[in-house]
């Protein structure tokens, strides 16, 4: 785990070493929030030092939920990969309408467009890898949502570091191993600002009742450390699914 937040940028070349991407295109999947400017920061801090023949892109999907907030979202955006030099992707999608159609609900029809949207931006881009910003933080509602749910030992392992997209895109989690403090901290020690997407409070998704309402509540009245040990229970799962396999 990253606890030094001025170290971050070396922990992200750790989880995911230059040599392995510094001569191929990379798409970074940028929302705005403190985890994926992080996640920005880290990459072109890494790509300067690594060099190599590949470049960096953003992507960025405006899901159709926020029209006011996420004009701003995108405006902003558009500033700061003009101030970094990277290029930016913009997609539009209308996740409310897709939820309508899927009967999924709005949390699955987001992320199936936003996936959809980084495949089809790597493959146009020519792209090798498309980099995601989940946190620790992530690993651990995402286990703790799939017991709720009810879930096999893959399941428990929660998400791979590395898995396809395409025959020719891998997804990648670089700050998989970062808690979501150290990305706040990293950011304030660059000076570094970000967006803030209400929709990350709204009550009516899943994730947001385990962020806000269980977690602290488990944390609370059972295990001040329910976090690591979820953490541990994933890498053992993963192990234990890469034995098996």
């Amino acid at each position: 785990m990253a606890t030094d937040p001025a170290n971050l940028e070396s922990v992200f070349a750790a989880a995911w070493p230059p040599a392995e991407w510094r001569d191929v295109h990379v798409v970074l999947a940028v929302s705005g929030g403190a985890d994926s400017v992080a996640l920005l920061r880290a990459a072109i801090a890494a790509k300067k030092q690594a060099g190599g023949a590949g470049r960096l892109f953003v992507a960025h999907l405006n899901h159709g939920i926020r029209p006011v907030e996420a004009a701003a979202d995108v405006a902003w955006l558009d500033d700061l990969c003009r101030e970094l030099g990277v290029p930016l992707t913009i997609g539009n999608a209308d996740v409310p309408a897709l939820a309508a159609r899927q009967g999924d609900g709005l949390e699955a029809a987001a992320r199936h467009a936003r996936y959809d949207f980084f495949r089809e931006t790597a493959e146009r881009l020519g792209a090798r890898f498309v980099a995601v910003a989940h946190t620790a933080d992530d690993q651990v509602e995402t286990v703790l949502q799939r017991l709720i749910r009810g879930t096999g030992l893959a399941g428990v392992a929660g998400m791979p570091r590395v898995r396809p997209l395409s025959p020719s895109v891998l997804l990648v989690r670089p700050l998989l191993g970062v808690r979501r403090q150290d990305v706040l901290r990293y950011l304030e020690s660059i000076g570094q600002d970000f967006r803030t997407d209400a929709t990350n409070i709204d009550p009516r998704f899943t994730r947001n009742r385990l962020r806000h309402e269980l977690l602290p509540h488990l944390r609370t009245e059972f295990n001040a450390d329910v976090d690591e040990a979820l953490l541990r229970l994933a890498q053992q799962a993963d192990e234990s699914q890469r034995l098996i396999a």
